[in-house]
């Protein structure tokens, strides 16, 4: 037990994001709350929060994926964390004005200033006295960062990997390129599962893509499948929200059926055959 207190707010219950999750989602934004208070606000990388939460990685990506969807989880500098963590949790103690709630600007600071003496390799209370406030804001117009060239591939996987709306960093992507190379992996095999995954994500919202670091550390290479073929038949389906009367008809149908719950998308909903189930007389026949 840890012991660590975190504020969460009767708010909650006014908050149509929350109060139309299905009940699954609300459990597991709960969680990630009580994840995030263990692990300094941020999200553990997805097999560890899988491995906390007592669930598999792949159920796991759809739930965050889900939460994202609906604006209940964020992704900032290549780490996931509840929405408005900094601003309900974060206190600093001052001398002269006591526990004050901790500014955005203050824990972005603190983050770059952490940053700096990783890569500097300087350990304990240290002033940075010039940091580039600019740092965060690279895009993949600029050019790779220093170091890349000596990492055979990462340009290559660079160019291939889809934009996406918000940050995507490159320094931190070279390190998880790097340390995924150091692991094993096969560059080619990471530059295969990013072009796998720009084309699996052609049609998808850019806010809906992760980060090229995050999609690293979480070996996301490794569930990316063949890129389907351009003349494949396409399959008229219907996508029901998982907050409509519609979504729990068809998951009244498959738990009958099926044993389970219909899954849930990024969207918050699934895609089934059509806009109902079979008539009971159907599924005798």
């Amino acid at each position: 037990m840890s012991g660590l207190w975190f504020r969460i707010y009767d708010e909650a219950l006014d908050d149509p994001r929350l109060q139309r999750l299905p009940a699954s989602l609300f459990r597991a934004w709960f969680n990630l709350l009580c994840a995030a208070s263990r692990n300094g606000g941020t999200l553990p990388d997805l097999p560890d929060l899988a491995f906390m939460l007592r669930t598999r990685p792949g159920a796991l990506s759809r739930r965050l994926d889900a939460l994202r969807a609906v604006g209940l989880v964020e992704e900032v500098d290549g780490e996931l964390r509840p929405v408005e963590w900094e601003k309900r949790q974060f206190v600093r103690q001052d001398a002269q004005v006591g526990a004050e709630p901790m500014t955005a600007a203050e824990r972005t600071r603190r983050w770059r200033e952490r940053r700096a003496r990783d890569a500097a390799g300087v350990t304990g209370d240290v002033t940075v006295t010039a940091i580039d406030l600019e740092s965060n804001q690279e895009t993949k117009t600029q050019t790779a960062p220093e170091g890349a060239s000596a990492c055979a591939g990462f340009n290559e996987f660079w160019q291939a990997f889809p934009s996406r709306d918000g940050d995507n960093p490159e320094q931190p992507a070279l390190e998880a390129f790097r340390k995924a190379v150091a692991a094993g992996a096969e560059p080619e095999a990471i530059i295969g599962g990013a072009k796998a995954y720009a084309s699996a994500t052609a049609g998808r919202e850019r806010r809906y893509v992760a980060s090229a670091a995050r999609w690293l550390s979480e070996e996301r290479w490794r569930q990316a499948g063949p890129v389907p073929a351009a003349h494949a038949p396409i399959v008229e389906t219907v996508w029901i929200s998982a907050t409509s009367p519609d979504w729990r008809t068809w998951a009244d149908h498959w738990r009958a059926t099926k044993g389970k719950s219909p899954p849930v998308d990024a969207k918050g909903g699934w895609r089934f055959p059509s806009k109902y189930p079979p008539a009971p007389l159907e599924q005798a026949a």
